[in-house]
């Protein structure tokens, strides 16, 4: 049978085979390219940490509902009769149907609490979302900084081996000794050990990048963009203002505290139990002697239960949530205090790494540049010994690695002051909203 297939179908399957074969081929699969803000949003939705809080939100809209709901009727039915002593056929039914009457709006008052829950959930998970997006910002930028100085040591690796390749000429034409020679050679080989070194550290910069943004380890990605670019993007977005407006974890605490008032207005509420109405209806059948024999007869009646507020009002429990409104009011100005901190130790470090940086800009490297070409050039004519050139290429090569480790430094900095004022692009400010236009937008979402 297979030989009588055509031999179209036998070369597309060949083809398809192949393909298949290299597609699975260890080395051969293409790497996903990733730009920092797309990293942001692959860890904002993929995040495995996140992903159980979200369905925290869920919960608690269950919870509003259940809240809500008026306690189910309840029917009581009863019989009574003389079977087991006269058994003269006397006996008594009785139906009743009977409510539960919440007092004070106190569904309503239990739903609010919840709905401050809901409302600090979502806090919660914003600032997670605040701390999560400053880390990947963080890894990433280092990332990038790894792999911009491993390209560095790639070009000074092929300065030096250009060099030892002259100065292997040199020496075969005597011009040189070959304590020159073996100068460049530990110059190659130091080099290529950072080298080795600078690379170990991207990698576990990667895969750290790559758990928080739920990647398999082992799943190629390309990290695009430069530290030029980060550092005119970051600058950008954190001129206009260096102060907290509102970050999620200052909600948190002024939610904790409406949350104990609204437990308090709750408390206040439910002094009052739930009143009990019932309706009652009873059929009673009795036996007398003669003359007046078996009579029947029926009652309808009605019941009201009233609990009375006299020595359980809830004291204890507004006395418990009074205080947990002034702890949540204590611990929102401490934070106050902290985040002053933090956005001005941000700042501060921000203005010192972009000094340093503009200076390097501005004199160092291109005065250090100029003298090593100008070396290079007198030891291509034989007037200066390889010493001073290697002196040269490792004082650029200082200053060089000085200027990469202040500019990523400069880019942090940027990055935790946009986390500590809580103003990324990419965090949303939902959790300012109140808590009736934060149920709405969940509904809308899904």
């Amino acid at each position: 049978m297979i030989n009588q297939l055509p031999n179209s179908f036998n070369k597309s399957a060949f083809i398809l085979r192949a393909l298949l074969i290299l597609v699975n081929l260890p080395g051969i699969a293409v790497a996903e390219t990733l730009s920092i803000s797309e990293a942001i949003e692959r860890a904002l939705a993929n995040n495995r940490d996140l992903i159980p809080a979200y369905t925290e939100l869920e919960k608690v809209r269950g919870r509003i509902v259940q809240a809500g709901l008026k306690p189910n009727p309840e029917i009581e039915l009863s019989t009574i009769t003389d079977t087991a002593f006269n058994d003269e056929g006397e006996r008594t039914i009785t139906l009743g149907v009977s409510q539960l009457i919440p007092l004070a709006r106190r569904l309503q008052k239990a739903q609010a609490v919840i709905r401050v829950d809901l409302a600090l959930i979502l806090a919660k998970i914003r600032n997670r979302e605040r701390l999560l997006i400053g880390e990947v910002q963080g890894l990433y930028v280092e990332a990038v900084a790894l792999r911009e100085q491993i390209a560095y040591r790639d070009k000074l690796l092929k300065v030096v081996n250009e060099f030892i390749e002259i100065s292997q000429r040199r020496l075969d034409a005597a011009e040189v000794s070959p304590i020159d020679l073996t100068t460049l050679r530990i110059e190659r080989d130091r080099l290529e050990l950072e080298k080795k070194l600078l690379v170990n550290d991207r990698q576990t910069r990667e895969l750290q990048l790559k758990q928080l943004l739920g990647i398999q380890s082992d799943t190629p990605v390309e990290l695009i963009g430069s530290l030029t670019e980060f550092a005119s993007i970051y600058s950008a977005q954190v001129t206009g203002g260096h102060t907290a407006l509102h970050r999620p974890d200052q909600r948190v605490f002024e939610l904790a505290a409406d949350r104990a008032k609204a437990e308090i207005i709750l408390a206040e509420a439910e002094k009052w139990g739930d009143i009990k109405i019932g309706l009652e209806y009873e059929n009673e059948k009795a036996v007398f002697e003669s003359p007046i024999g078996v009579e029947k007869d029926e009652f309808l009646g009605f019941r009201v239960t009233i609990p009375l507020p006299v020595r359980n009002r809830n004291q204890g429990r507004i006395q418990e949530q009074r205080a947990t409104r002034s702890q949540a009011q204590q611990q929102s100005s401490a934070l106050d205090l902290r985040i002053s901190n933090e956005v001005a130790l941000a700042y501060g470090r921000a203005e010192r790494f972009e000094a340093m940086m503009r200076e390097f800009e501005r004199d160092l490297l291109s005065l250090a540049g100029e003298n090593l070409e100008a070396i290079k050039r007198a030891y291509s004519e034989g007037l200066v010994p390889i010493s001073q050139v290697v002196q040269a290429q490792r004082q650029v090569l200082e200053l060089e690695v000085a200027y990469l480790y202040i500019l990523p430094n400069y880019i942090l900095a940027l990055i935790e002051l946009q986390t500590a004022t809580a103003t990324s692009p990419s965090l949303k400010r939902d959790y300012l909203a109140s808590t009736t236009e934060l149920i709405t937008n969940l509904k809308k979402d899904n």
